[in-house]
């Protein structure tokens, strides 16, 4: 997923002015804000391993006084069961409501 933001970033006439990475369960972000601070970048695509290490940079982003947009590639498996629960939902209501359905036509006033 990383590689394709990169390609497409780059495939886009961006470039990519850093790419850091940071131990597993790591809660101090300060030296990579700081990297990313200094870089003054448009905007920023991180990913993690989600949950607290999103949480955790996100705050330390914000309290940096950080403005740029942020983009993450970050998802739990919790976040991706949940999303794949209210597809399966979107779905059986779409089915149930379409089902349910009457033919409409056209009033004169439309015509």
């Amino acid at each position: 997923m990383i590689e394709a933001a990169k390609n497409t970033i780059k495939g886009a006439g961006g470039t990519i002015l850093g790419e850091e990475y940071q131990p597993l369960q790591q809660s101090d972000w300060t030296a990579i804000i700081s990297k990313i601070r200094a870089a003054n970048p448009d905007g920023i695509i991180y990913s993690t391993s989600g949950g607290g290490p999103n949480i955790d940079f996100m705050k330390q982003f914000k309290a940096a006084g950080l403005k740029m947009p942020v983009g993450s590639l970050s998802i739990d498996e919790l976040t991706a069961e949940a999303g794949a629960m209210r597809r399966r939902a979107c779905t059986t209501r779409a089915t149930t409501s379409r089902a349910s359905t009457t033919p409409r036509t056209r009033s004169s006033s439309t015509r």
